[in-house]
């Protein structure tokens, strides 16, 4: 039948639209729903909260940072901020300033998210540590990390 393909396509997206967007699927011939039901991540709808993470650590050295490492963070502060206890984060999921209590770092006090990194990608968290001996040390940890709060400033 001539059209059909493309009603079945339309149909497909839309679908796929809805899908992405977090509402039940749309019936064919339905109307389209004036509200879409909310986004749960973190970026979205910030919560505070548990979450269970891989957390690795990571020192401001060539090795850890690349050819490049100047020791300035993703978000513009020195290493020796926040007195060098600070972590990296996805910041689509965890914006930069948001604060994180993560078990064995810091005294279990919170600590700001102030940087990112190409393989910190989603529930990943990287911990500052000022030597590489340190960071080795911490190795990869699952643990549950307590969200404390997140920024709205991306």
């Amino acid at each position: 039948m001539p059209g059909c393909r493309g009603r079945r396509f339309a149909y497909w997206v839309r679908l796929l639209l809805v899908l992405l967007a977090g509402a039940a699927p749309l019936q064919s011939g339905a109307q389209t729903p004036t509200r879409l039901a909310q986004p749960t991540d973190l970026a979205r709808n910030p919560t505070t909260g548990t979450k269970v993470m891989e957390v690795t650590a990571y020192c401001p050295c060539k090795i850890c940072c690349g050819p490049n490492a100047r020791g300035i963070t993703a978000s513009g502060q020195s290493v020796s901020y926040h007195n060098q206890t600070f972590v990296a984060a996805d910041t689509s999921l965890l914006p930069f300033n948001s604060q994180v209590i993560v078990p064995g770092y810091n005294h279990g006090k919170p600590v700001p998210v102030i940087d990112r990194g190409s393989m910190i990608a989603g529930h990943k968290l990287d911990v500052f540590f000022p030597t590489h001996a340190q960071a080795q040390r911490w190795g990869r940890q699952t643990l549950s990390v307590k969200i404390v709060s997140t920024s709205e400033a991306r």
